[in-house]
């Protein structure tokens, strides 16, 4: 437990690193390798402050946010995809092919452009379900 913790603080300073775990005790689920492999993944996306958010909003999930926060920064940069986090929890839980294939299907019917406008008023359509809709 004290080597998660240190490992915690080391990466995340100390504020931050009690912050996430006040946020979630799951974050000490990991190994100490897992841990400090996903903690600078996702400070090395997003930064701390952003870390302890998307960890805060993702609970046991937020070691698959490495995967999943890189496409919806490309759609809303960095404070933006953490806000749609805690806006849209389910996009935690959803899968990373599907949002990329929604996104991309989204592209080829309104364009890039078009799409991406649309997708940050509506990021519902990134979760499964939303592609029976979408079609090339």
């Amino acid at each position: 437990l004290s080597e998660a913790l240190k490992t915690v603080t080391d990466i995340l300073g100390l504020d931050c690193g009690l912050s996430v775990l006040r946020a979630s005790s799951f974050v000490l689920d990991q190994t100490v390798d897992d841990l400090r492999h996903a903690l600078q993944s996702l400070v090395d996306i997003c930064g701390s402050e952003n870390a302890v958010r998307v960890i805060a909003s993702s609970q046991r999930q937020w070691t698959t946010m490495e995967l999943k926060l890189p496409v919806l920064i490309d759609i809303f940069g960095v404070e933006g995809a953490v806000d749609c986090l805690h806006q849209h929890p389910s996009l935690v839980r959803s899968n990373t092919r599907t949002m990329r294939n929604n996104l991309k299907a989204l592209q080829v019917l309104l364009g890039p452009r078009e799409a991406k406008h649309v997708v940050t008023l509506h990021p519902e359509l990134l979760l499964p379900g939303s592609d029976n809709t979408l079609s090339y």
